[in-house]
């Protein structure tokens, strides 16, 4: 039986010139884009990247221990060569779902990876690793989250692998659809939070001690009050900075004088509400400024 063997694999797009970045190593490394040979070859540069390191790899111990890397790599670890483990996740380049959509799937993406294998039970996850032992990423914590403690999620496959009718490896079942829902929201939050960091930096730095649960508690206020589309909930966030937590709710605030001249308003969607306070607010500026 061959020695297994641990596998690094790059999301593209969350390190910036990783090929470039990559050849410029000072170590031997095996690098095989998996976009590659595939309809997607011209977007290799922002795909991702299987990487075989010698064990001894600088690169390796990196990406073990710095936390800049470890948002951007997962650890494969397999007794089979780099083109077998190259070919099985060409398998995972697009999806389809039980909504009828197909698209790409950013499997390499830590992340995602972390939701997206976390969905399937073992039996499952056992044909859907295929020739991967095992699948390790870090846990994702919050850009926010002040901690320097690191722990791994590893997905493993069963000791005894029994044949098993093959699963679509491409199709995302409910479970699995709603995992990505789930990492593509934490996505938004973490673009949210460095939005507010560059735009309200002042505001952010004094309750940066409690920033988690007030971050969460208006994300959670926004939904239950309706909100859907990210650009609602940007103007939620940005109202509570400028006029106050209770700045949808209270009774004396700028958007409830602002409800009280437009009547109308109450029939719309929330999302199209706040969205036209919000544009009342840019037109007043923008008079204010003649």
């Amino acid at each position: 039986m061959n020695e297994p063997v641990t596998y690094l694999l790059f999301d593209g797009v969350l390190q910036a010139n990783l090929l470039p970045w990559l050849y410029q190593q000072d170590e031997a490394l095996d690098i095989s884009p998996i976009y590659m040979g595939t309809r997607w070859a011209e977007l290799s540069e922002i795909g991702p990247v299987l990487v075989q390191p010698s064990p001894n790899s600088a690169l390796l111990a990196d990406c073990e221990q710095r936390a800049e890397l470890r948002t951007s790599c997962a650890l494969l670890t397999s007794t089979q060569p780099s083109p077998a483990i190259m070919h099985h996740l060409q398998n995972f380049i697009t999806v389809t779902d039980t909504l009828g959509s197909h698209s790409l799937l950013r499997f390499a993406d830590p992340l995602v990876l972390q939701y997206w294998l976390a969905s399937y039970d073992q039996k499952t996850l056992g044909q859907l690793l295929g020739p991967i032992d095992q699948w390790s990423v870090a846990v994702h914590q919050p850009r926010w989250a002040q901690t320097d403690e690191v722990a791994w999620q590893r997905f493993s496959s069963p000791v005894i692998r029994r044949a098993e009718p093959a699963i679509p490896l491409n199709h995302l079942g409910d479970r699995q659809v709603s995992a990505l829902e789930q990492a593509y929201e934490q996505r938004f939050h973490e673009r949210l939070d460095s939005w507010i960091e560059g735009t309200y930096p002042a505001f952010r730095a004094t309750r940066l001690a409690g920033w988690s649960h007030w971050l969460e508690d208006q994300l959670r206020a926004a939904r239950e009050w309706g909100l859907t589309t990210e650009r609602s909930i940007t103007i939620w966030i940005t109202g509570c900075i400028r006029l106050g937590d209770d700045a949808f709710n209270a009774t004396d605030s700028p958007y409830s004088e602002w409800l009280a001249t437009n009547p109308s308003a109450n029939s719309r969607h929330p999302d199209s509400r706040i969205q036209a306070f919000d544009q009342a607010c840019l037109s007043r500026q923008q008079k204010d400024l003649v």
